[in-house]
């Protein structure tokens, strides 16, 4: 069993089929589970082959000092070194996800607006209950103008 995301406020997420579930005993004492029909098991040890793979071909980029800030949310921290962005860039599709703690070291860094890429929605509406102090919108939902204009006055 794995942990894909570590959300105090909202909710965990566990990567197994069904079947290893119900073999393992994992839902026994939830309070609440509810299958998602996800295309790809991500953030999990399942994608341990791709995050390797990724590794690889990151290897060969040049190293540059950071001119912006990174941060993880596998880590819910920011990461200062070149090796370590790397490392992250072709790890975190096998490392679970700390959404609160990223967002939380979001708002306190400063930042008043998130603003979720394509695909989806579910990512900003979890902003607000992670960093109430921040607005969040989906590009797919509110179009590149809103974006815009949510960013210049944020």
């Amino acid at each position: 069993m794995a942990l894909e995301g570590d959300n105090p406020k909202q909710a965990d997420f566990l990567s197994r089929t069904l079947a290893e579930c119900d073999r393992n005993g994992c839902l026994a004492g939830a309070r609440r589970w509810e299958p998602l029909d996800v295309t790809v098991a991500s953030h999990c040890p399942l994608q341990t082959p791709t995050a390797e793979r990724m590794a690889a071909h990151l290897a060969g980029f040049p190293r540059r000092p950071q001119r912006v800030a990174y941060l993880t949310n596998t880590g819910g921290r920011r990461v200062r070194a070149d090796s370590a962005v790397l490392d992250d860039l072709a790890h975190a599709v096998a490392r679970p996800v700390q959404w609160y703690d990223a967002m939380r070291l979001m708002s306190e860094l400063g930042a008043t607006c998130a603003i979720q890429m394509p695909p989806g929605h579910a990512l900003a509406a979890l902003v607000a209950g992670s960093a109430p102090s921040m607005y969040a919108l989906a590009l797919e939902n509110d179009g590149i103008e809103r974006a815009v204009a949510a960013g210049a006055a944020n």
